[in-house]
Parts: structure tokens; C-alpha cells; sequence
């Protein structure tokens, strides 16, 4: 038993460590790395784009012949070229460490990008593991509703951060903080009808609560599924039944409700 304990002390620490590297001055947030990475693919050139990438991301551009990889490139990042756009980030603990998305809204065009991050502790830098579009994005209600969703995450971790962890108690704290500027934000949007109602919001947890743990969710199943925030930071889809489950697990209690067609 005290040497389980040992054990869990350290990780704790550890998983510290690396937190405060991850958040240092010194080291290039997420959004920094975004840019730089567009920058680079822009021009085409693909041993600096690949060299702030990992994992299958980074497989993906040095696919082929040097050719190839530059019409990978052009083709998947060309539309950003002179269209700057919205940046919100987001860094959480996940469970195989530190992980960070960063949601990228051009000024031209709808399509939201939404591009995830993991922190390399070896090589104290973030790097990119996958980019593509926000699900939903083809229908501007259900993309807003995730975006909204993704805007609330950001807000919650902000204010854990200085709480001791702690989610806010409601969401309209997150107003009163001015960490949600605009109180649109905390509702969701029926993409059926058009209706707002507030986003649903289960109260008392951490950043410490397991990442299957739901913060807010709609207030509505739609086609029998809804959009969900974890505790972590993740923004998923899931049935309507999943969600009650889960809901019960928390001692959360949302009744069944579904949106009328």
C-alpha cells in the first residue's frame, strides 16, 4: 500500500512538472505553432511543416514524392492563404498527458478547423497530431451549437485554473467573469426549429473528475443523439441513451427530453 502511494505521489508530481513546462513563457503555445505550421505549408515548405507535426499527421505530409507533398500541402491549407481568422485554445490534462486543441475559424467561409495538440516532454514543444474540419460544419446551427460548446470548455478551464481546479458553480459565472463575452454563447440553438434554450450544466465537478465525465451537454436529443463537453475538454457526439447512463453515474439528474421534428 505505501509503495502504491509512493508511486501516485510521484506521477502526481511528474504530471506537474510537465504542466508547468507546457504553460511556460518560454515555451510556443499551441496557437503560435498553428500559425507557424500554416505559414510554412503556404510556402510549400514541407521539412518544416512536417518537423511541427506528429504521429500519423506528420506520416500524412511526407507521404510521396517531394511533389506529392507539397500538393498535399496546397490542397488541404491553400484556402487559408490571406484569410486570417479567430483562434480560441484550449490545454487540458488528458489521459496520456497533456493535450491542447486549438479552434481556427477563417474569416472567409463557415468551416470551422478544430487541430489537436499533444505536448512532447522530450523535446519540451507542442506538437500537431491531427487537423480537420469541426463535425457538423454543414449545417451552421449544429456547428454553432459544438463551437459554443468548445467556447464553454475554454471558459471552464480558465476559471478552474485560478478556482483550485474547480469548475464554475453555473454558467453564467462565466459571464460574470467576462471569461464568455456573449451570453448567446451558453445557449443551444434547435437546428430543427431555431429555438434557444440554455446548455445543461452538471455542477461540482474538477479538473480532477474522470475525462467520461459530462460538464454540459444540450439540453435536447436530437435524431435521438446529443453534443456533449467531458471534463476534459472533449466536445463528442453520443446516443441519448449513452448520455442518461452516464447522467445517472453522476447522480446527475436531466430528464429524457427530445427536440420535436
Amino acid at each position: 500500500m505505501k509503495n502504491k502511494l509512493i508511486a501516485f505521489i510521484l506521477a502526481v508530481v511528474a504530471s506537474q512538472v510537465v504542466w508547468s513546462q507546457a504553460l511556460n513563457k518560454n515555451i510556443e503555445p499551441p496557437k503560435l505553432v498553428w500559425k507557424k505550421f500554416i505559414q510554412f505549408a503556404l510556402k510549400g515548405d514541407v521539412n518544416e511543416a512536417a518537423n511541427l507535426a506528429g504521429g500519423e499527421f506528420r506520416k500524412k505530409i511526407l507521404k510521396g514524392s517531394p511533389d506529392d507533398q507539397k500538393k498535399f500541402l496546397k490542397e488541404k491549407f491553400g484556402e487559408f492563404e490571406n484569410n486570417p481568422g479567430k483562434v480560441n485554445e484550449l490545454i487540458a490534462q488528458g489521459v496520456n498527458g497533456l493535450q491542447a486543441t486549438v479552434l481556427f475559424k477563417p474569416d472567409k467561409g463557415i468551416t470551422e478547423i478544430e487541430i489537436k495538440f499533444v505536448f512532447n516532454k522530450e523535446e519540451n514543444r507542442w506538437v500537431i497530431i491531427s487537423c480537420g474540419k469541426v463535425a457538423g460544419t454543414e449545417n451552421p446551427s449544429a456547428a454553432s451549437n459544438i463551437k459554443r460548446l468548445k467556447q464553454i470548455a475554454i471558459a471552464c478551464w480558465f476559471y478552474s485554473d485560478k478556482n483550485n481546479g474547480k469548475f464554475p458553480e453555473n454558467l453564467s459565472t462565466l459571464k460574470e467573469r467576462k471569461l464568455i463575452m456573449e451570453q448567446e454563447t451558453l445557449s443551444w440553438i434547435n437546428p430543427k426549429s431555431g429555438e434557444e434554450k440554455p446548455f445543461l450544466y452538471c455542477q461540482g465537478l474538477s479538473q480532477s473528475d474522470s475525462e467520461k465525465t459530462i460538464l454540459a451537454a444540450e439540453p435536447e436529443a436530437v435524431d435521438d443523439k446529443r453534443e456533449v463537453l467531458f471534463c476534459d475538454g472533449n466536445v463528442s457526439e453520443i446516443t441519448e441513451n449513452a448520455f442518461q447512463i452516464q447522467a445517472k453515474k453522476q447522480k446527475w439528474e436531466v430528464k429524457s427530453a427530445t427536440a420535436p421534428e
